[in-house]
């Protein structure tokens, strides 16, 4: 059994139960079904969060027999020390200041730069895909801007730029 797994599974378990009962909270107008109301999104993600989070409790609680043959464990990794971590750092980085650029630039000009940025930091060699990444966070800024702009027309921050 696997501490770490089944304590992260319990921690999500009950992060899934208090997103699901606050999801409840929300109201719905009058006249319109609840699974069209601005909660329903929220509750299913929740649910979704709920089933993954029992899976992950049962993988971590499933013993896994260990081969007498295997080699023993390499030496443990600081975390801290790795790409992984760096990449979680610039990506926390950029979710904090998107907002703010998002009110300066405007959505598009945010949303292209952001996904640029990010592509970039988390594809290797990604110097060599540099017209695969612009052409990449191009086209999922102008699906998203479809999508939300001039099909659903929900209103974007604009900026200086788009």
């Amino acid at each position: 059994m696997n501490k770490k797994e089944l304590a992260a599974g319990v921690v999500f378990l009950i992060l899934a139960a208090v997103l699901f009962t606050y999801t409840t909270t929300i109201p719905v107008r009058e006249g319109q079904p609840a699974a069209l109301g601005a909660g329903f999104y929220p509750r299913l993600l929740s649910i979704i969060l709920g089933i993954l989070s029992l899976l992950q409790i049962k993988a971590a609680v499933k013993v896994t027999p260990v081969p007498e043959d295997c080699p023993p464990p390499e030496k443990k990794v600081n975390f801290f020390k790795t790409k992984g971590a760096l990449n979680l750092l610039f990506t926390l980085i950029l979710l904090i200041l998107y907002p703010f650029v998002l009110q300066f630039l405007g959505f598009a000009s945010a949303a292209f730069l952001f996904l640029v940025v990010m592509i970039f930091i988390l594809t290797a060699d990604a110097k060599k895909h540099l017209p695969m990444i612009f052409g990449l966070a191009v086209i999922l800024t102008v699906v998203m801007y479809v999508i939300f702009k001039i099909i659903l027309r929900i209103p974007f921050p604009s900026g200086i730029l788009i």
